[in-house]
């Protein structure tokens, strides 16, 4: 009970279990990334819509250099975002297995 943090209405015993679960919260789960992607398709077919309505008007195909590299950053971020954080949980439990096995060593 001495590593037992109280967070919420979860009981978290210790970084280990904290790192599972954040890997077991929504935002891992593919119909999460699903649903992200559906809505970044229908934003963009949006987005070309009014940009073939609102063509004729001079200022809007400026915009474009504005919105495409947006929308580009946007699709990055959606699907790269699950495969860095789960990279960085990866390392961050190699480091707590490191810092374990060295306090083992030095008998703390």
């Amino acid at each position: 009970m001495e590593n037992q943090q109280q967070q919420g209405n979860v009981v978290i015993n210790g970084p280990r279990e904290e790192l599972e679960a954040i890997t077991n919260q929504a935002s891992f789960s593919p119909a999460f990334i699903k649903k992200k992607l559906i809505l970044w398709t229908i934003r963009t077919a949006l987005t070309v819509w009014l940009y073939f309505s609102f063509w004729q008007i001079g200022w809007v195909k400026w915009t474009l250099f504005l919105t495409v590299p947006l929308n580009i950053f946007s699709l990055l971020a959606i699907v790269a975002r699950i495969y860095l954080l789960r990279k960085k949980i990866e390392i961050l439990k190699k480091k707590l297995d490191v810092a374990d096995h060295a306090i083992q060593q030095k008998g703390v």
